[in-house]
């Protein structure tokens, strides 16, 4: 499942669940700018994983947050991950996520609106990451304990633009157990 948040100061550029469906699932994708993703998300892991691993992911949302935007930076994520959880919980039939053990839905991804801080570095921006382990809550009896989370926006010129698969390919691999492959 992918929850779309929106905040009570920060509402998505793009809103629209077919737009994220499109970015998420999409079959040859392409974009005319150079910023945005040249493909989706499956065809992303359909490609890397020779055809043997293309995920199916639900978009639900948006949902909207009461708190401000600037609650959830500063290394505040897993508390976004749980308020969208709580949000969305009766939408989702989380049993249908556990696919690899019955008693755990194997990720559960948040898109928040506004842009990163891995592009800003302001810290009242959320920061794109990925939690394994890192809690655990059940909803109908099914538990939660791995998570990704990032932004909708890349602002470029003053332009706002659909970040890209970038960042959720990233952030969804640590959830799948990969390390950072780069130096840092």
């Amino acid at each position: 499942p992918v929850i779309l948040i929106v905040f009570s100061d920060y509402l998505l550029t793009y809103n629209l669940q077919s737009d994220w469906d499109e970015w998420l699932n999409g079959s040859d994708t392409q974009y005319d700018n150079v910023y945005q993703s040249y493909s989706s998300v499956a065809e992303f892991f359909d490609y890397c994983s020779g055809g043997k691993f293309r995920p199916v992911f639900d978009i639900y949302g948006p949902y909207t947050l009461e708190d401000s935007r600037s609650l959830y930076g500063n290394d505040r994520e897993v508390d976004l991950v749980k308020a969208a959880l709580k949000v969305a919980e009766g939408d989702i039939d989380f049993s249908q996520y556990a696919t690899v053990d019955p008693q755990y839905c194997d990720l559960v991804y948040v898109i928040a609106a506004g842009e990163g801080h891995n592009i800003t570095n302001n810290n009242k921006d959320i920061h794109p990451k990925c939690g394994v382990n890192s809690f655990t809550e059940e909803y109908n009896g099914i538990k939660i304990r791995n998570w990704g989370v990032s932004n909708e926006l890349f602002i470029r010129n003053g332009e706002k633009m659909q970040t890209g698969i970038g960042v959720f390919c990233h952030e969804m691999s640590h959830g799948m157990g990969m390390p950072d492959l780069y130096p840092y």
